[in-house]
This record gives C-alpha cells, structure tokens and sequence, in this order.
C-alpha cells in the first residue's frame, strides 16, 4: 500500500516508514513488494516516529517493535497487537497518551 513503505533484509520484510499525516492504520498481513507477496514480520526503527497517529492495529505476523518506532507519537492512544515478542529500546518513548506505557 502507498501509505507504508517496506524494506527487504535478511531474509524478511519491515515496515520502514508510514504517511505521517494519518491518525489511524491498519497493517496489512500481506503486501506485494517487488511484485511477490510477503509477510512483513518487523516495524522497524523510526517507522512511525513523530507521525500523528492515534491508533495502530498491528497482524500476529509481526513479532517485532523496533527502536524508537513509535516515538514522539504523542497522539497515540490505542494499539491492537497479537504476538509481539520483542520491542526494542524506546519504541514508545513519549508516547503519555497510552495508560500505563513508561517504555
């Protein structure tokens, strides 16, 4: 989709970069990156970082929170997410609108 932009490293996908002028996604399980279907199984780091988002609904499919990727999403307040297993350092630091986040 034209509003994330993905990399392809090591053998799997990440989400490198989103539209900072929307509030809401909704990341899809599957993308066509040079014209094959994937999986992307990281949001890498600084994805989201600064954007406007208030909401993010991330598929089970990705496992990893990269590096300050949400940070400075001051706006952020909700976010659905299944099978998370590592968040990296900072992921969401400032991020004051999600109840109980110091991360």
């Amino acid at each position: 989709s034209s509003q994330y932009s993905y990399k392809y490293e090591s053998g799997s996908l990440t989400l490198t970069g989103v539209k900072k002028n929307k509030t809401s996604y909704s990341i899809p399980v599957a993308v066509t990156y040079n014209g094959k279907a994937y999986k992307a199984t990281r949001i890498g780091k600084k994805a989201f970082a600064g954007s406007k988002v208030k909401s993010v609904k991330i598929p089970s499919n990705i496992t990893e929170i990269g590096e300050s990727a949400f940070a400075n999403c001051k706006s952020l307040t909700k976010i659905s997410a299944h099978g998370i297993e590592h968040i990296g350092e900072s992921a969401f630091r400032n991020c004051n609108s999600i109840i109980g986040c110091n991360a």
